[in-house]
Parts: C-alpha cells; structure tokens; sequence
C-alpha cells in the first residue's frame, strides 16, 4: 500500500461538522480539485439527504 492517497483512490470525501450544519465536498486526489459539494442542516431531514 501506497502512503501517496492519489496513488490508492480517485476521489476523497470531507465533512466538515458544524453545530447546525455539515458541508460534505468530494475532492480528486490526484489533483486537489473539488468535484462536488453541499451542505446539509444537522436535521434526521437534512442527514438522510446527504446519505443519498
């Protein structure tokens, strides 16, 4: 196993979690750029749209 992440995945995900909402971004490993990303609110709601 590689310790160069770009080496092992295409994507990365990240969540940053926050007393009212969670920013989620998909990131290319190989280039740091940001594919996609959101924020939910912390609500059962807004965490089952993240899921999907």
């Amino acid at each position: 196993m590689s310790s160069i992440v770009s080496d092992e995945v295409e994507c990365v995900t990240s969540v940053d979690t926050h007393a009212a909402t969670h920013p989620f971004a998909v990131v290319a490993a190989a280039t740091g750029a940001v594919l996609a990303n959101a924020t939910f609110p912390t609500s059962v709601g807004g965490l089952l749209r993240a899921q999907r």
